[in-house]
């Protein structure tokens, strides 16, 4: 099982995973359906995304993760924080890093979250709009 760490933000997002040949790599991806779809469609078939949630910034990459049945779980960033002690320095790709960490240390505790058919259609509705304007 391959965990990929999500530090979310409003216009974009940090990846942080593992790759095939045991390197540590980071991505950045624009919080849009185009760059959350190629993202997705990249990651491996036993793959799951944790990520902090942080409100209505992760709503469209769930949506997508729901639609292209990839696993993700969303945790608060307080759980996230207190579960590795006391650690110094703060970046997104550190902090997509730390979240990794927790997924990989923690995957038996991970709650996958899920939308219904129409709250995904709602909500990609809405999302879209959002793009659009």
């Amino acid at each position: 099982m391959q965990v990929y760490g999500i530090d979310l933000s409003m216009e974009k997002f940090d990846a942080n995973f593992i790759d095939a040949k045991g390197n540590e790599k980071n991505k950045e991806v624009k919080n849009k359906v185009v760059s959350i779809s190629k993202f997705l469609s990249s990651v491996a078939e036993d793959g799951i995304l944790c990520a902090e949630h942080t409100g209505a910034y992760g709503d469209l990459l769930v949506s997508l993760c729901n639609q292209a049945d990839i696993p993700i779980a969303l945790v608060p960033g307080y759980t996230i924080k207190h579960s590795l002690g006391l650690l110094k320095g703060k970046s997104d790709p550190l902090d997509a890093r730390r979240i990794r960490e927790y997924g990989e240390r923690f995957t038996d505790k991970l709650v996958f979250s899920e939308y219904d058919k129409e709250s995904i259609y709602c909500k990609n509705t809405e999302l879209l709009q959002r793009e659009v304007f």
